[in-house]
């Protein structure tokens, strides 16, 4: 091999040599390019879960609070004791024509009542706090065809009839279960035309029981 052989072989040796080596920093360029991406991509994506999961767990709490704070107010309105006694007033009978809310003005005992004034106006109770009641009325009435009824924010739940011959005074109960909402309203009103007996023989009572 001539001197002039072997200086080309050696020309082409470190060429290649060269090439090598500026691909493989090439290639170690782009493996840490690469490298640096996938670790910028991965921490945002653990960001983004670490950001995500903290406003769920946020939610979470949020969502258990309310609910135990909702749990803890209905423990409590079941505990809260709401019951009431009145009578008719007027002193003897008095005459009340048909679908009219009979007053009882008397109030005979009450437990967490707070509306009691505008009861006694017009007769009509609001629920303060919602719950299952139980309604009853017991009326005396010599009229004929003497009937009364259960309201519920102006239906009729029920009706009772008292039995009479014009001439005698009777007495007749109406009692049933209400599931009240708040500012929901009960109250008696008249079937017919009546007479009601007063001198505590006409009473409306009311009691929460859950």
């Amino acid at each position: 091999m001539t001197d002039k052989s072997i200086k080309a072989l050696e020309s082409e040796t470190n060429n290649n040599m060269k090439a090598l080596a500026s691909n493989t920093s090439n290639a170690i360029k782009t493996l840490e390019l690469n490298t640096n991406d996938s670790v910028d991509t991965l921490e945002k994506k653990q960001n983004l879960m670490s950001t995500s999961f903290g406003v769920k767990t946020q939610k979470l709490e949020g969502i258990l609070n309310s609910s135990m704070t909702g749990l803890q107010q209905q423990i409590t309105n079941s505990n809260k004791r709401v019951s009431m006694t009145a009578c008719v007033n007027s002193h003897g009978t008095h005459q009340l024509s048909s679908y009219k809310v009979v007053k009882f003005d008397n109030i005979k005992v009450q437990y967490g009542v707070n509306n009691l004034n505008r009861f006694k106006s017009d007769g009509k109770f609001i629920a303060e706090m919602e719950g299952m009641y139980i309604v009853s009325a017991w009326i005396m009435s010599s009229s004929v065809n003497a009937e009364f009824g259960i309201y519920h924010n102006g239906i009729l739940i029920s009706n009772t009839y008292i039995s009479s011959d014009g001439g005698h005074y009777n007495t007749a109960t109406g009692v049933t279960a209400i599931d009240l909402q708040t500012n929901d309203t009960v109250w008696i009103g008249t079937i017919h035309s009546m007479q009601i007996y007063s001198f505590d023989r006409s009473c409306f009572t009311i009691v929460k029981v859950k």
